[in-house]
Parts: structure tokens; sequence; C-alpha cells
């Protein structure tokens, strides 16, 4: 399989904290602006998570789909 580079940027946002935060981490906003992610299938609940969580990523990449082990290591 090809190495898959992570990505990070910075941005601005003008908005309340306790917003951003919802729509960056919670499945019902991710979902409409990262058209990459198919879905996140978690083992407890999505609010459980936190710092050591693991759940699988379902992501399209091009034409494909992938599923990709994830760990939550800072929240």
């Amino acid at each position: 399989m090809k190495e898959l580079i992570a990505y990070r940027f910075t941005e601005f946002i003008d908005a309340p904290i306790a917003l951003v935060y919802e729509c960056l981490h919670k499945d019902e906003h991710v979902l409409n602006w990262n058209t990459m992610i198919v879905e996140h299938i978690y083992e407890g609940q999505e609010d459980e998570m936190g710092a050591g969580s693991r759940f699988k990523s379902k992501q399209r990449i091009g034409k494909k789909e992938y599923t990709f082990e994830t760990e939550v290591l800072v929240h």
C-alpha cells in the first residue's frame, strides 16, 4: 500500500469556541464539510470519545474507500 501523507492547517474562525468545537468533532457536522469521510464507527458512543479512545474512520480517497484504525491522542 502507498504511504498516505497527513496534512494540517491553521484557520481563524470567528465564532464561539463551543460551536467551533462541535463543528470540528461531531459527526453530524463533520460529515457535512469533510467530503472524504464516509462514516466513523465507534466502539461505544461518539460522546464518550476522549484521549486514548479508538474508532474506525471510513474515508473515500479518490475512487477508493479505506477504513483506518484511529486513536484520539489529545482531546
